[in-house]
């Protein structure tokens, strides 16, 4: 982002307002990359270019990604359960929760939650 904000300012504040309606609907499970479009105004292929071209990831890759990165926050920092983690970052289910994160980070959240937090390399 601070390069970003530097060398073109525009680009930087389209990626502050998508971050900002993925922080704001990140509880919201049916906020996916349809929603996003009609919040910027803009068709899914013109949001996908755009995307793909500054951060080299696809909007849905990218929500989801930042839904992870939560989730591993809260996991570190509160006293919530799994369950609650998951629902509170946008995933429907518990299971498809854990396969994603275990995916992402190596171990399933569980492990993660009790002290497996070097076994991730982040």
């Amino acid at each position: 982002m601070a390069n970003l904000e530097q060398g073109r300012p525009q680009e930087a504040a389209f990626m502050q307002k998508i971050n900002t309606l993925i922080k704001v609907n990140l509880e919201n499970e049916d906020f996916d990359t349809g929603v996003l479009c009609k919040a910027m105004c803009m068709s899914r292929t013109q949001l996908f270019r755009r995307l793909k071209s500054l951060i080299r990831q696809a909007p849905a890759n990218y929500i989801k990604n930042m839904r992870l990165q939560r989730a591993k926050e809260l996991l570190e920092t509160s006293d919530f359960t799994v369950s609650e983690i998951a629902y509170k970052t946008g995933f429907q289910t518990i299971s498809h929760f854990t396969k994603i994160f275990k995916a992402q980070y190596g171990i399933p959240p569980t492990v993660f939650r009790r002290g497996g937090k070097s076994a991730t390399n982040e």
